[in-house]
């Protein structure tokens, strides 16, 4: 099972009035794509697609880009390794989801309040002891 992880610029390749595009992380597994805005949108000059230098050091927000870019593929690649080292299997379904979640996976409370978001089947009790 291959799963691969890159950052891309106007994955549809085509053109717009404001030559802004939007970033996209591609997420490949087992041959199968697909592409997630981290919604940030750039001028076209200014990106690179290099490793760790995808947008040029003359854009005013390079750092932070290249470093929201860099940190979003480093938590999947996390997620990926912890789901192989623990037997678990990696399908696109669970890395969309992960990719999705709006919360800080090093900070207990934030997982604690979005797994009673997600939980289903339990008692009343059992969420009010949970919060």
């Amino acid at each position: 099972m291959g799963c691969t992880f890159n950052a891309v610029l106007n994955k549809d390749n085509r053109k717009n009035k404001t030559g802004r595009y939007t970033i996209f992380i591609r997420i490949t597994v087992d041959r199968q794509t697909k592409y997630f805005s981290i919604g940030e949108r750039i001028d076209q000059r200014y990106w690179t697609g290099r490793v760790n230098h995808w947008v040029k050091a003359n854009h005013p927000g390079a750092f932070e880009l290249n470093k929201m870019i860099r940190d979003k593929i480093e938590l999947l690649y996390q997620f990926y390794f912890r789901q192989r080292a623990f037997g678990n299997g990696v399908s696109m379904q669970s890395l969309s989801t992960f990719f999705h979640k709006k919360i800080d996976p090093n900070v207990f409370n934030e997982y604690v309040a979005q797994y009673i978001k997600t939980v289903r089947g339990k008692s009343l009790n059992t969420l009010k002891k949970y919060r």
